[in-house]
Parts: structure tokens; sequence; C-alpha cells
């Protein structure tokens, strides 16, 4: 499972269960509130606390879908 960062400007892959990887991409892109949007329901995740780093907002689409 990927998640991607929506104000970075391009998709980035990221392993869920490293958490303090998706960390250091939020604060090299310069923005501790960026939303990660998973491309698969939250509920599936076992671990979703470690995914909120960094007051991060998870979330199943980008906002602009809705």
């Amino acid at each position: 499972m990927t998640v991607g960062l929506l104000k970075v400007g391009y998709p980035v892959n990221i392993d869920v269960k490293s958490p303090h990887f998706v960390n250091k991409v939020i604060e090299e892109s310069g923005d501790k509130g960026v939303d990660l949007i998973l491309d698969s329901d939250v509920s599936s995740l076992n671990n979703l606390d470690a995914l909120k780093v960094g007051g991060t907002v998870v979330t199943t689409r980008p906002r602009w879908a809705s």
C-alpha cells in the first residue's frame, strides 16, 4: 500500500510501515499540514496511527474530489 503527498506536486510512493520516512517527506516538503491520500480504504490499515505524523490528515481521497 502506498500514499501520495498532495502538495508536493507529484506522487510519492511510501511504504505505510515506515512512518519515519513519511515524516521525513513531510518535513522536506516544507508543509507540516500536508494531506496524505491513501490508495485504498482507511479501514483496511492495521496501524492507522503510524500515519498520523506531524499533524497529518489521513484521508481516502483528495479534498477536491469530494
